[in-house]
């Protein structure tokens, strides 16, 4: 009887191994995709952190006719009499 119960230990303290190595290996690959994460959340913050920048230059900019121009060419798709304008399809 002391055999078995002795071998019966030894197979329990070997699952348990088993099991506390499985936790292990989860909690390393958990880690593993927080840290990844952590890292494109970092690039997200700096592209932010660039963008804001950008918006605070137009923020600080003055406003003169150069910059009025600029903004109804780019943003309204305004043009000034004598441009060239070329059209071109892109599906043909």
């Amino acid at each position: 009887m002391k055999n078995r119960s002795g071998f019966l230990m030894r197979i329990l303290c070997v699952v348990g191994i088993v099991l506390v190595l499985a936790m292990i290996l989860s909690v390393q690959l958990r880690l593993d995709e927080l840290r990844e994460q952590r890292d494109e959340l970092a690039k997200e913050v700096e592209r932010q952190a660039d963008r804001v920048e950008e918006l605070e230059y137009e923020i600080d900019r003055p406003i003169d006719n150069e910059l009025l121009t600029e903004l109804a060419r780019e943003r309204l798709g305004y043009y000034r009499y004598g441009d060239t304008i070329f059209y071109y399809n892109r599906g043909e």
